[in-house]
């Protein structure tokens, strides 16, 4: 698994990514500058759960590769035990079916 971060633009946030070897991303937060923040295991009212519909290209210079520890301590909400469903339920779901 590769852990990445990202800041778009000024307002937006800052983007934080789990991906694997194919870019496919298992567990994304976004930590909006005020606090608040928009994770893929909890419902969010308007973004509902948020993660990559496609694969993501690590290489880009936007991304910053991050470990695994860095991630946890930013966004430690997607690092709960009712993530591990939303994984598995991944797994059978092909990405081109999502």
């Amino acid at each position: 698994m590769k852990y990445l971060k990202d800041c778009p633009e000024p307002g937006m946030g800052t983007w934080y990514f789990e991906i694997d070897s194919d870019g496919v991303a298992y567990r994304q937060i976004v930590i909006q500058d005020d606090g608040t923040y928009i994770a893929s295991n909890r419902k969010h009212e308007q973004y509902h759960f948020l993660l990559a519909e496609k694969a993501i290209e690590y290489t880009e210079p936007y991304y910053t590769q991050i470990t695994k520890k860095s991630l946890k301590k930013s966004g430690p909400i997607i690092f709960t035990p009712s993530t591990r469903n939303g994984i598995k339920s991944k797994m059978h779901c092909p990405l081109e079916l999502r």
